[in-house]
């Protein structure tokens, strides 16, 4: 999958040694692993510097890849990684069940994800019930409020923010 990239920027090595790691560690399935790599690549072929020597090799390689990096758009890999290791880590069932398909990074990572993670915030919101111990630190305009919960681990509050609810 990289063969032609690193033809042209043999320096692009360490980049794609760790996109490929990451992406085995952490994604784990095919799919998503398939779906990385194609848009990791994308954005490394976008990156290219102008390379004279290389010319009609990098012009042929950017070719076939144009599609891709235009549906690309300005995503980096840092920033497909950042996106995805967000999504993935929450306990969103439609986000854990999803197969990655021929979506672009933008139709995921910028319109379905953040939609399932605001109705699955949304559904969550009032799951949260102050116990009689608890006190506001920060009250905001907006009704919202910073409490401290005076205990090391809060289940409850595990299930309404989508997270361990464990001490630090």
């Amino acid at each position: 999958m990289f063969r032609g990239l690193l033809a042209i920027n043999p320096a692009l090595k360490p980049q794609v040694d760790t996109s490929i790691g990451w992406a085995k560690h952490f994604l784990k399935k095919q799919d998503r692993i398939v779906w990385f790599l194609r848009w990791a690549r994308a954005a490394m072929a976008a990156s290219l510097p102008d390379l004279p020597e290389q010319q009609p090799q990098a012009s042929a390689l950017l070719q076939s890849l144009s599609k891709d990096i235009e549906e690309l758009g300005n995503f980096t890999v840092g920033e497909l990684r950042g996106g995805l290791e967000h999504y993935l880590s929450l306990p969103i069932p439609e986000i854990q069940a999803r197969t990655f398909k021929n979506e672009n990074p933008e139709a995921l990572l910028r319109d379905a994800f953040p939609k399932l993670e605001e109705e699955f915030n949304r559904a969550r919101k009032n799951l949260l019930r102050p116990r009689p111990e608890d006190e506001i630190v920060v009250r905001f305009p907006d009704g919202w409020a910073w409490w401290r919960l005076p205990r090391a681990s809060c289940p409850d509050e595990a299930d309404a923010m989508g997270h361990c609810g464990n001490s630090p």
